[in-house]
């Protein structure tokens, strides 16, 4: 937990200096997970191939399980506060949330996503997985994760998103062999 607490610190201390890069950290922790989701949406709608539509499938489902899930039942059974709990006047608070920080729902949401996305596409998946370390990276600056957080939340979506691409291409996405 000493590692926990000192990257945490070193990300924490730098809100302040420059308001554009506080700006910045807080699209990235908040609103980057949108434009992830509208982009897929957008792929979906106007690209309509078998493997783009199996892309958001596996992605989007993914997702969904890992936070809505996974995520849900750690928290339900260990409540870890936040790192601005009892820390106030240590801690430079730019987003406020109201449930438990362990694991990132943030995190475990991207990561399935991008995981989701690069088993079908390496370039655009890559993309997702840069965009998930930088809002992960922002939920600490921000003072909303500690980065432990964001490590099982990536790893949950990891894990999620390869049972789920395994699940989907064994039962769903099968190929029907005439004999």
């Amino acid at each position: 937990m000493k590692l926990d607490l000192k990257i945490f610190d070193a990300l924490n201390n730098l809100p302040g200096r420059l308001e554009w890069l506080d700006k910045l950290a807080v699209f990235f922790a908040k609103y980057s997970v949108w434009f992830l989701v509208v982009f897929l949406v957008y792929i979906f709608l106007i690209k309509r191939h078998r493997d783009n539509v199996r892309m958001v499938a596996t992605s989007l489902m993914s997702a969904l399980i890992a936070k809505g899930i996974v995520v849900e039942i750690i928290r339900f059974f260990y409540h870890r506060p936040r790192p601005y709990s009892g820390r106030e006047p240590e801690v430079y608070i730019l987003i406020l949330n109201d449930k438990w920080s362990f694991p990132s729902g943030h995190a475990a949401f991207m990561f399935a996503l991008a995981m989701g996305v690069y088993f079908y596409n390496k370039t655009l998946g890559t993309i997702f997985l840069v965009v998930s370390i930088l809002a992960g990276i922002a939920r600490i600056y921000t003072g909303t994760h500690w980065p432990s957080d964001i490590l099982g939340g990536a790893i949950i979506g990891i894990l999620i998103a390869l049972i789920c691409s395994w699940l989907l291409k064994k039962y769903w996405f099968k190929e029907n062999v005439s004999s």
